[in-house]
């Protein structure tokens, strides 16, 4: 299996902040794949995306809550995320 690595914002977790296991794979998918379905459902391009994500930290998001997140499948993770943006802007 292919492994990635990445540099994590909570580096007190791993060594310098590097983590390279199936844990790290399995946020990166759901956060590319939900970041797709948020495109496609607000029809969004991918640069849209990316502000939006700059402004409310979407992937960090999905990082920070991936364990019940993942639980609850992509059209609940799309109207948490939504939540999250709307508390954000208030």
């Amino acid at each position: 299996m292919f492994m990635t690595c990445l540099k994590l914002k909570k580096p007190e977790t791993w060594k310098d902040g590097w983590r390279c296991d199936l844990a790290v794979n399995q946020v990166l998918f759901l956060q590319i794949e939900i970041a797709n379905e948020y495109m496609k459902r607000y029809n969004m391009s991918i640069e849209e995306f990316n502000e939006l994500d700059e402004k409310y930290a979407i992937s960090e998001f999905i990082e920070d809550a991936y364990e019940p997140l993942h639980l609850t499948g992509n059209e609940g993770i799309l109207n948490e995320i939504q939540e999250y943006i709307n508390e954000q802007k208030h």
